[in-house]
């Protein structure tokens, strides 16, 4: 079973979007946050479910969707590391997510 492994900046992106959604909803952004760490966890048991990047697909980055966001992985070892969480329409970039 893999380990998931969030990165600092990773947590910040997802602490962003779920303060604005909290806004207008605080319930939403609690139901938001809940869903995303429910289909994280299941990256332990099957790390390679998620698709690649439409923009970056000779990579090694993988994502998950979690409406309105992506959330953007890779498999290192044993590991799950989750760089990045961005909303769905983003166009991602390789050097943005090299330096996490």
């Amino acid at each position: 079973m893999a380990r998931i492994v969030w990165t600092e900046p990773a947590l910040e992106d997802l602490a962003k979007i779920i303060d604005y959604i909290a806004l207008d909803k605080p319930s939403a952004a609690k139901t938001y946050a809940k869903t995303v760490f429910e289909k994280v966890k299941r990256l332990e048991s099957y790390p390679k479910s998620g698709r690649k990047l439409p923009e970056l697909e000779k990579t090694m980055y993988l994502e998950i969707i979690v409406n309105p966001s992506r959330i953007i992985y890779r498999n290192e070892g044993d590991d799950i590391v989750i760089l990045h969480v961005c909303r769905g329409e983003m166009t991602i970039d390789a050097d943005l997510i090299s330096k996490r």
